[in-house]
């Protein structure tokens, strides 16, 4: 049961501070891998390295203990042992990944080389084991994988919302137009306000999978949450079963953020929604507001089944469900919106203990009423740019209504080039952020070189604009999220354009 280092033969005398004062077991100690040496039977000889460390084990506990009743589980106990001793037997060396279990119950994922040491005449005498703890690199790796996944997906959720948004445009766009032309009792006129309906049904639910995605075009204002809270209780009381318990504690005074209201309207809804899934007849939700540390705290809490850790870690993953979560898209989607407003979401839980999720904004630095300063030219000739035909002949059709002349390009080129054949005649640019080779809003810098006050309306559904802050940083431009209607074009176009002159 000891090991000994053998000294060199026919080599020079040792120095101070060489090995020879070494045992082979003070030098195995000092490694960070677990090693330790068993005889030919699996028991213990030897427990050195970072064996303690990594297992739970002292050696005192461990001498003279079968190798695999220590560190395998019952269940795979005897499937490691015959791999193991198949390599032994000829000769080889064991080397994979395996999983041990420690002292306190835990799972660690190891990487093991376990070899034979022989004598002087070459015959095996004891196992020698040497494992790497590789638990955490694993984790990481997996991580990085699931980072991958869940970004290729948002990609594919974004790609597919933005084609419903188009296509919902035409819907939308449409009906309304037809709608202003009904008188408000014909017959026609509620059935296409039924159509209307259906395509804000579709609408919704791309506004989900963009927000998941965190592409989701934000128009963010001065919003504060009490009202926030105020204004989803009436959608509430009438959504959620009629045993469940609503109640708001709301912060005295305002709690401003920067926000948008429809984005932070949906992630309250869907948090409310899985919140009331998750409690039996008779349970109780509460929605409450507060301010800390400079941040807007909205908090949406639940008396539930709770959420053991297992499913607590999983349960902002898109598509991600249980009988207790829901439909699997809404905290994933709540958790895009947070972090498109530069906040996060918490979620606390416990089996049998509710659960509670809490969405941390920053405070607005300066709470005013939002609106951005407007042009005051009356727009006469607008200039559309827009590559989808459905869509141009669209917007084309309402400001043609409001009594404009229009101009329509199917791409930044075009729309340049008649820019400058029509220098200082144009009133009004409307132009989609995602063009044929292009990006709108590289059309809207391009164009304010040589028309730095010309107002624009930026048709997206992608909100590219988001991260350079152009409706921020530009008072002529206003963001129209797709998809829109005829009232939400013509009241757009009345903001950036302010009153005739």
């Amino acid at each position: 049961g000891r090991l000994v280092l053998a000294e060199p033969t026919g080599g020079s005398a040792s120095a101070p501070g060489d090995l020879a004062g070494l045992s082979g077991a003070e030098i195995l100690g000092q490694t960070g891998d677990a090693v330790f040496v068993t005889d030919l039977g699996g028991r213990i000889m030897a427990w050195l390295g970072g064996c303690q460390r990594l297992f739970g084990h002292t050696f005192a506990e461990v001498r003279g203990r079968h190798i695999s009743e220590v560190l395998y589980s019952p269940g795979e106990r005897d499937a490691l042992r015959s791999r193991i001793r198949e390599h032994l037997v000829a000769g080889q060396v064991f080397s994979g990944e395996i999983e041990c279990s420690t002292k306190d119950g835990r799972t660690v994922r190891c990487l093991a080389t376990v070899s034979q040491v022989r004598s002087h005449d070459g015959q095996p005498v004891a196992t020698l084991g040497i494992y790497k703890d590789v638990t955490a690199q694993r984790r990481r790796e997996q991580e990085i994988v699931r980072d991958q996944q869940i970004e290729s997906l948002g990609r594919l959720a974004s790609s597919i919302a933005h084609g419903f948004n188009n296509a919902l445009v035409g819907v939308l766009g449409y009906a309304s137009l037809v709608q202003s032309r009904l008188p408000p009792g014909d017959e026609l006129h509620r059935l296409v306000e039924k159509i209307e309906h259906a395509a804000e049904r579709a609408a919704r639910l791309t506004h989900q999978l963009l927000a998941y995605s965190k592409s989701g075009p934000t128009v963010r204002r001065p919003l504060d949450l009490n009202t926030l809270v105020r204004e989803a209780l009436v959608v509430l009381q009438a959504s959620v079963p009629g045993s469940t318990r609503i109640v708001s504690e709301l912060t005295p005074g305002p709690t401003v953020v920067m926000a948008d209201p429809v984005q932070l309207q949906q992630a309250l809804l869907n948090l409310a929604a899985n919140a009331s899934e998750a409690m039996s007849p008779g349970g109780t939700m509460t929605i409450s507001t507060r301010r800390a540390a400079g941040h807007a705290i909205l908090e949406v809490r639940d008396t539930g089944t709770g959420m053991d850790q297992e499913t607590l870690a999983r349960a902002a993953e898109p598509f991600f469900t249980t009988k207790e979560l829901g439909r699997g898209l809404g905290l994933a989607a709540a958790t895009g919106i947070a972090a498109q407003h530069g906040g996060q979401l918490e979620i606390r839980s416990a089996p049998g203990a509710g659960t509670a999720v809490t969405l941390s904004l920053p405070l607005a630095a300066d709470a005013d009423d939002g609106e951005h300063r407007r042009s005051a030219v009356d727009a006469r000739t607008v200039l559309v740019v827009e590559d989808d035909s459905v869509i141009r002949e669209f917007v084309c059709a309402v400001f043609i209504e409001m009594g404009h002349r229009v101009l329509a390009a199917p791409d930044s080129l075009d729309a340049v080039r008649m820019l400058a054949a029509h220098e200082g005649g144009i009133d009004l640019l409307v132009v989609d952020q995602i063009l044929p080779g292009s990006l709108g809003s590289d059309l809207i810098r391009r164009v304010r070189r040589s028309h730095p006050r010309l107002p624009v309306l930026l048709l997206s559904a992608q909100g590219a604009e988001r991260a350079m802050e152009l409706p921020l940083a530009d008072p002529h431009i206003e963001v129209v999220p797709k998809p829109f209607r005829l009232n939400d074009l013509e009241a757009a176009a009345a903001r950036i354009l302010g009153p005739p002159r």
